[in-house]
């Protein structure tokens, strides 16, 4: 039997749908994404040397860079990881002076 079939994954893989329908993580992940990929497309084009393409959808975003906080991530921790992320990467990026 593979682990796939096994009861326990099953039961696992049914509670955590349990909590996604009732946290509403799949709206939540979309209502953050409106935030996420904006910022996102925000630091590709003021760097595009670095960051040539951007794809997203709700709380998954990149193509050449892959970006997927948690589902449960609150809104000030999204915003302050993108704005740490953003100073990380002008740090880096300035010296370069592409």
């Amino acid at each position: 039997m593979s682990c796939a079939a096994s009861p326990l994954a099953v039961m696992a893989a049914i509670e955590n749908l349990k909590i996604i329908k009732r946290d509403k993580l799949v709206a939540r992940a979309a209502e953050l994404g409106r935030i996420l990929c904006p910022e996102l497309q925000r630091i590709q084009q003021k760097h595009p040397r670095v960051f040539g393409c951007f794809q997203g959808k709700g709380l998954v975003a990149g193509e050449c860079l892959k970006v997927a906080p948690p589902l449960t991530i609150s809104e000030a921790a999204l915003r302050e990881s993108l704005a740490v992320f953003e100073e990380a990467v002008d740090e880096v990026v300035s010296p370069l002076a592409f």
